[in-house]
């Protein structure tokens, strides 16, 4: 089994997790979002890596992941479509006796067995575009079905794992949609919330 890349960046200061973290982008994802902000994940290059290979790319900054808090971040793209390897390379990694952490930054838009992960990653960087399906359908092109049936079970099963991301997004929701999501997710006993303005890209994406 090899983990698809879109790329590896290093030395992350608490953008994607807790103190220093590298971020591994895995490739592909199942939304069609307007304004992509990593367009590469469609059809553009891979990189695989076994889950030893990976460990091997990783391990050089051990001592800032077990020093600061920090350790890996899978993003994408979408990287729960690799959610099996995930899981193993957690494994993997704390067989060695390491306290590195885990982040997984998510659409939560796949259907897969995300309790497997919900026992394994240390946090959950979801974002959930907006919790009105008619806004998120028009902004994603896909039903907001799957992504709200794994963040209603996370949220049972780790709601202290979960930060949930959302963004204003210009000419697809108000801030009074925002709000509406926040009342929402508060509900489910989500507390952690960060509220941003989305970057809108140049070009928008027509997949």
């Amino acid at each position: 089994m090899c983990f698809e890349t879109i790329g590896i960046a290093r030395h992350r200061m608490a953008t994607d997790g807790e103190g220093v973290t590298t971020l591994v982008g895995g490739y592909g994802c199942p939304l069609d979002c307007r304004w992509c902000l990593n367009p590469q994940c469609h059809g553009g290059k891979s990189t695989g890596y076994a889950v030893e290979s990976l460990y091997d790319k990783l391990k050089c900054d051990s001592l800032y992941f077990e020093a600061t808090g920090g350790g890996v971040t899978f993003g994408g793209g979408e990287p729960l479509l690799q959610i099996g390897f995930i899981c193993d390379f957690i494994d993997y990694t704390r067989s060695l006796g390491l306290s590195w952490r885990f982040y997984i930054e998510t659409s939560l838009a796949v259907k897969c067995d995300i309790s497997a992960l919900a026992s394994r990653a240390d946090r959950f960087i979801i974002d959930v575009k907006d919790m009105n399906p008619e806004i998120y359908f028009a902004y994603t092109g896909r039903s907001a079905d799957i992504m709200r049936e794994n963040l209603m079970l996370l949220a049972h099963l780790c709601p202290e794992k979960l930060r949930v991301r959302l963004p204003l997004i210009p000419d697809f929701n108000t801030p009074e949609d925002v709000e509406r999501s926040a009342d929402e997710l508060m509900l489910l006993g989500v507390t952690d919330l960060d509220r941003f303005m989305y970057k809108k890209t140049d070009k928008i994406c027509d997949k």
